[in-house]
């Protein structure tokens, strides 16, 4: 059976509350009975609080102390706790939204600090290859400060660190160690991340992700998916993501073809992220293998044969995917697009193949 953790925080404040302080003065065994029940009090505000609490004030929480048959101690715990109970009380009515949009903002902003640790984790490795080992260095420590925001955004929802060895490899920074955060740590936490959100939507008894879903995938794949197509709904759902690509650009081509010169780092069409910036050319390149792998390592082999092992958590998750490609595909700032060759030109002087829809100052 499910905790009632909001429940049981507000009838701890309430049991708080009503306790009756003794005097240093009082009767040794009143002492002793009146400490250890704040002490076991403050244990239980530790454990089931501290985990909806902002960062800062979490820490304040867990650093409460009470020594048995300590009255002083208690006097001071009982300040402290008064000091935090707005921040308590706050943190329960944010509790009170709905658990969807809670859960939903959540996991996007975990994702969000993933693809600032890929980003980064890249650029360290990068510098470290070029002999540059300040540059790593400082690079290094913007990962340090990212993981710290990964880690109180996972204790948000889930009690203990991001299950991977992310934190060892940034702390010892070597080519190494990037090279296993990009191949394994965020995959590790990226399918667990996953897992949560099915896991958490499906304890109201509905798979409850269509709220994350790109409106292209969820025109072209929601509909099948209902249906139990999954291999259709997981097809259909990278075949959007290209033509929403060729939609942007206008290139007449499919696959690896189409990403290539779509996200060209020397004659883009699209830029996901500014390629003046070495970072940014990192995301773009970085987004041009995982468009290709989608197709090659996704779409081929489901489009190639009907067996599948798909179930609807996995598909789920393969939409999901699919959307954060097509949300990447619609954010990008477009360059240019290719033009289409009218018909009352086909036989006159060649038309221009490319149109400007921004100059090079566009590619930020």
């Amino acid at each position: 059976m499910a905790i009632d953790r909001k429940a049981m925080i507000r009838d701890l404040l309430r049991e708080a509350k009503k306790m009756k302080l003794c005097g240093p003065s009082d009767d040794p065994d009143e002492i002793t009975a009146v400490s250890s029940a704040y002490y076991h009090l403050i244990i239980q505000l530790q454990t089931h609080a501290a985990r909806i609490l902002p960062a800062e004030s979490a820490q304040m929480l867990r650093a409460i102390q009470v020594e048995i048959n300590d009255i002083y101690s208690v006097y001071e715990a009982n300040a402290k706790l008064d000091a935090l109970l707005p921040d308590i009380l706050d943190a329960l009515e944010q509790a009170d939204e709905p658990k969807q949009d809670s859960i939903t903002k959540w996991y996007l902003e975990v994702r969000k600090v993933l693809r600032d640790i890929a980003g980064r984790s890249m650029d360290a490795l990068e510098r470290l290859l070029a002999e540059d080992k300040a540059t790593a260095l400082a690079i290094n420590s913007y990962l340090k400060t990212d993981y710290e925001r990964l880690k109180e955004l996972w204790n948000q929802q889930v009690e203990g660190n991001p299950p991977s060895n992310l934190a060892r490899h940034i702390w010892f920074g070597m080519d190494g160690d990037y090279r296993d955060i990009l191949r394994r740590d965020l995959s590790d936490i990226e399918g667990v991340l996953d897992s949560l959100l099915q896991e958490r939507a499906s304890e109201r008894g509905d798979l409850g992700f269509e709220a994350l879903l790109h409106p292209a995938i969820a025109a072209n794949s929601y509909e099948l998916y209902r249906n139990g197509h999954l291999r259709d709904s997981v097809l259909n759902s990278i075949v959007a993501i290209f033509d929403l690509i060729r939609k942007r650009t206008g290139i007449d081509a499919d696959g690896s073809n189409l990403i290539n010169k779509a996200f060209s780092l020397t004659d883009p069409y699209l830029i996901l992220s500014e390629l003046t910036t070495e970072s940014g050319q990192n995301d773009q390149k970085g987004f041009m293998q995982i468009f290709s792998g989608s197709y090659q390592g996704i779409r081929n082999p489901k489009a190639h044969t009907l067996a599948h092992d798909l179930t609807e958590s996995k598909a789920a998750q393969y939409l999901i995917f699919a959307s954060l490609l097509a949300r990447r595909v619609e954010e990008a700032t477009e360059v240019k697009i290719e033009s289409r060759v009218p018909a009352s030109n086909a036989l006159g002087s060649a038309p221009m193949s490319k149109q400007k829809r921004g100059s090079s100052s566009a590619r930020r």
